[in-house]
């Protein structure tokens, strides 16, 4: 049986206790016998289990393994699973789908299956565009002003000649870096 399947909390914290073994056993009846009533939720049972038991830097361990994750010589199942046991550690801060969804597709290997989750993937994005209502336009334009008026950001003009985007067809470095600075015309 499954604690998550215990609809009443109490009952699901007590079966979750119950079936403590080794140091989570004796932690867990140590800081019932000295702050009883410490587990009144199953929330407080799991916040304090990782408080214990997980390393300070957990989340930030997990986070860096899913954004690093690549598909390599395992086969697809595997990647998948990996990717899902990932992204259900980060509990506190998890991610926002369309990263997850990035992650993934970047971390597979060049082949038929990213070939048809790309084009699957980018006639779902068209579908799914809505334009901006007019209230979120109005309150953007808004925002705008109200950042211009306080000097927040201002137009630079560029005093020299317009950029030739030859250089980048060049192959120097140097003259792609400055053909990227001159073509940015916002500071803050």
């Amino acid at each position: 049986m499954d604690a998550a399947l215990i609809l009443i909390e109490q009952l699901r914290v007590a079966f979750a206790l119950s079936n403590f073994s080794g140091r989570a056993k004796s932690w867990a009846y140590t800081r019932e016998a000295t702050t009883p009533g410490c587990f009144a939720s199953w929330v407080q049972l799991c916040e304090q289990l990782r408080a214990a038991f997980l390393p300070a830097n957990y989340e930030y361990r997990q986070r860096s393994r899913f954004l690093s994750c690549k598909q390599g010589k395992r086969e697809l199942h595997e990647y998948t699973q990996e990717m899902r046991e990932l992204t259900a550690s980060l509990v506190r801060n998890p991610l926002h789908e369309h990263i997850k969804v990035t992650v993934f597709m970047d971390g597979l290997r060049v082949g038929p299956v990213r070939t048809q989750l790309f084009r699957v993937r980018a006639s779902i994005s068209k579908r799914r565009f809505k334009w901006p209502s007019r209230r979120s336009t109005a309150i953007a334009r808004h925002a705008r002003q109200h950042l211009r008026g306080q000097g927040a950001l201002r137009r630079v003009r560029i005093a020299h000649a317009p950029v030739d985007l030859s250089p980048w067809n060049s192959g120097s470095p140097s003259s792609r870096t400055s053909a990227a600075t001159a073509a940015e015309g916002w500071t803050i």
